[in-house]
């Protein structure tokens, strides 16, 4: 397990965490043509704490996404702490007690990429309160697309969502692609 340690109230763990993503992401995208990636058609999904991994690494790299999709994810560690432990849920212990924040709700108006939200509707972790905040925040994405599945529980959206799952993904990408053709027409 990896061992934290607290500088000025920020984790070295959260730093390590963007330093590996970053470097993961200089690596696909230094080496595309040797790992055989078509670097317009380079997409980020995450889920849960996923997503906010993928909502920091397009926050910094948008320009160079063709889109994110997000599935289930929060919007910061201290609304979370709301659900997940009621009792801790005051101001001053976590202030003193948080030291990742994941402030996800304060990177996602960075990213201009297309992003697919994919929610479940039955989900007993992340509140949908929370999904529904992180897609109205995403003011400057070229476009964004909203997904509900309502039978869904947090862990099993492409189970429960079946084929309906999987053809939003594809019509999300290939909207994307549509748009970037066109974007790539009107250039030339």
């Amino acid at each position: 397990m990896q061992k934290l340690s607290l500088k000025n109230g920020q984790s070295s763990l959260w730093k390590e965490i963007k330093k590996r993503w970053d470097t993961t992401f200089d690596y696909v995208r230094n080496n595309w043509e040797t790992l055989q990636v078509d670097r317009k058609r380079i997409y980020l999904f995450g889920r849960s704490l996923g997503g906010a991994v993928a909502i920091y690494l397009a926050s910094q790299h948008s320009n160079e996404l063709a889109g994110v999709i997000l599935e289930n994810t929060f919007t910061c560690i201290s609304d979370m702490v709301k659900k997940v432990f009621r009792f801790l849920d005051f101001d001053i212990i976590k202030k003193y007690m948080l030291r990742l924040e994941w402030r996800s709700i304060d990177l996602i108006n960075q990213i201009t990429c297309p992003i697919l939200f994919l929610a479940s509707g039955r989900d007993e972790i992340v509140p949908s309160e929370q999904m529904v905040e992180l897609h109205r925040s995403a003011s400057s994405a070229h476009f964004k697309s909203w997904h509900s599945i309502p039978q869904a529980m947090h862990n099993d959206a492409w189970l429960s969502g079946g084929d309906d799952y999987w053809k939003e993904i594809r019509a999300f990408v290939e909207e994307c692609e549509n748009k970037a053709n066109k974007k790539t027409d009107a250039t030339d």
